[in-house]
């Protein structure tokens, strides 16, 4: 069942503070009794019954903090009107009133939400009465009307023969002093440390304290020793697991690291590292000559033993130009002309039998990469034959080109000039001598007479 927020102002008129007796002489309970009507949402009352309630008091109208709290079960509520007594089984917070200016009560039905607060105007606060005719103990009091004083100090116990003012809270006037140390009476000679002296409690206390230091000490020395001895520890070095250390650090000896981020480029004061990690697991070195197996290389690279070529599936391009790999049957290299083997016998690339024929002109041949010498192989052109028969006699045959082989030493990337000579172009008939020779020296055409 939900309720109308009509009992909320309801309750808030009908709040009273009392004061409930106690047995004995023990002070009075503070207690507020509050009445008021319940409604359904369509605004009639609710039936005749027993309901439970929770009663909450805070200090502020929304949120804020909880104060106190007290849950009233079976109050009988008739024609929709209740009467209950608050802070008779949960008591009030002591002073509440008192350092508490502003409190707001609520309370919630049966299972149902918190009703709107309502302010707790001043009824409530009479607990902290602004006056008392009668007060054995006045814990705060702007007037206090026959005050008496029992075991009290009069001024003459703590030297004032008379002390006196014109005004509230003003100077004291006729004020005398014993025992007491002028301003001119002060020196350095008053002030010595001679002078100076500590009571006995202060003294106890600075001695124990040290005691404790000498202790402290002493358990951080007995640690200390057991850490070396455990053999887990080495008080040559600092063991530094995560973390970022910072300020200054001098080491004298050496220094091991197993692992290093970065190429050093942002460290001071060292060189920094000419190798460098790029993806893949790239390494690339970026100082001078890299010697393996010698200290003195004399070039990028110098490897002072063998080199091991395995295997590499990928296009000869102009990335992979100068790319040594093994096919499993030969060692070959990336040219410009595509992968080509090396030779045992020549050591020369073998990318086949290049040949030359008769153009006319010169033509050119590039050594290729690890070449040092080639093989020429060079058939000289035949003359031809004479004009044919003339008068009874038949022209002779052109005789037959020569042939030459030779190794010529070459280097890589030299450029050789090949000239191929021509065949002789017959006479015509009747004509002596015969046809002349071809191009670069062939042989003329034989003569015919008559």
């Amino acid at each position: 069942m939900s309720w109308n927020r009509h009992f909320a102002t309801l309750l808030a008129a009908a709040a009273a503070l009392t004061c409930l007796p106690t047995s004995g002489h023990a002070a009075p309970v503070a207690a507020i009794a509050a009445q008021g009507m319940l409604r359904t949402v369509g605004g009639g009352v609710v039936p005749n019954g027993n309901y439970a309630f929770e009663f909450r008091l805070y200090d502020a109208p929304d949120q804020g903090k909880l104060l106190w709290s007290e849950a009233l079960l079976g109050v009988d509520v008739a024609g929709g009107l209740f009467a209950v007594t608050l802070g008779q089984k949960v008591p009030l917070p002591e002073n509440v009133f008192v350092v508490h200016s502003d409190l707001w009560l609520a309370v919630a039905v049966g299972a149902e939400a918190e009703l709107q607060r309502q302010h707790l105007l001043a009824v409530p606060y009479a607990s902290a009465a602004l006056h008392a005719e009668l007060a054995d103990v006045a814990t705060l009091a702007k007037t206090a009307e026959a005050l008496s004083c029992s075991s009290c100090v009069s001024s003459a116990a703590i030297g004032f023969t008379y002390a006196a003012a014109n005004e509230k809270d003003g100077a004291a006037l006729d004020l005398a002093c014993t025992g007491c140390v002028g301003a001119g009476e002060l020196g350095a000679a008053s002030v010595a440390v001679d002078n100076l002296a500590f009571d006995t409690a202060t003294q106890e206390e600075l001695d124990d304290a040290k005691a404790a230091l000498v202790e402290l000490i002493a358990a951080l020395q007995d640690a200390l020793v057991a850490h070396k001895a455990s053999g887990d520890h080495d008080d040559r070095y600092l063991g530094l697991e995560g973390g970022t250390l910072k300020g200054a650090l001098t080491v004298e000896g050496k220094v091991t690291a197993t692992a290093f981020e970065g190429d050093g480029s942002a460290l001071t004061g060292v060189d920094a590292s000419p190798w460098a990690k790029g993806d893949a697991g790239v390494l690339s070195y970026k100082g001078g000559h890299v010697g393996i197996g010698t200290d003195q290389p004399k070039a990028h690279l110098s490897v002072a033993g063998g080199i091991q070529v395995g295997t590499f599936d990928a296009d000869c391009e102009a990335a992979t130009y100068g790319t040594l790999r093994w096919t499993g049957k030969a060692l070959e290299v990336c040219t410009t002309a595509g992968w080509a083997a090396i030779t045992a016998s020549t050591g020369c690339l073998s990318t086949g039998t290049k040949a030359f024929a008769y153009t006319g002109n010169p033509q050119d041949f590039d050594v290729p990469v690890g070449c040092s010498k080639v093989t020429v192989k060079a058939w000289g052109g035949g003359g031809a034959s004479g004009g044919g028969s003339n008068g009874g006699h038949t022209s002779a045959a052109g005789g037959g080109g020569g042939f030459v082989t030779v190794d010529l030493p070459v280097q890589a990337g030299e450029k050789l000039t090949v000239r191929v000579g021509g065949g002789g172009t017959g006479g015509a008939k009747g004509t002596n001598p015969g046809g002349a020779g071809g191009f670069n020296g062939g042989g003329a055409g034989g003569a015919c007479d008559g």
